[in-house]
């Protein structure tokens, strides 16, 4: 399936869940924060693409870095990311 399909499904899904909740401001933001991560992070673009480190510790990780600063429906969405090994389509 192409990449950019794939990342399209999720942002979607991730803008209509956040609609339907209220928090489509606060996932705008989070989402902002993690694409300024994403693109200033090194060590953070290692993380998501290492096939070594088990989805378990990318989520524990992913929690230590963002727990404090994201929504709990932004959470829940980069848990998702990485049980689906997706975690990737995150660097796009």
């Amino acid at each position: 399936m192409n990449n950019s399909l794939i990342s399209v499904r999720y942002a979607k899904a991730l803008f209509l869940l956040s609609k339907e909740k209220g928090q489509v401001e606060n996932v705008y933001k989070d989402m902002t924060m993690l694409w300024d991560y994403c693109n200033n992070t090194e060590e953070f673009n290692e993380l998501l693409k290492s096939p070594v480190i088990t989805p378990s510790k990318k989520k524990k990780a992913l929690k230590n870095i963002f727990d404090k600063y994201v929504s709990d429906l932004t959470m829940n969405f980069l848990n998702i990311m990485v049980d689906n090994r997706r975690e990737l389509m995150l660097l796009l």
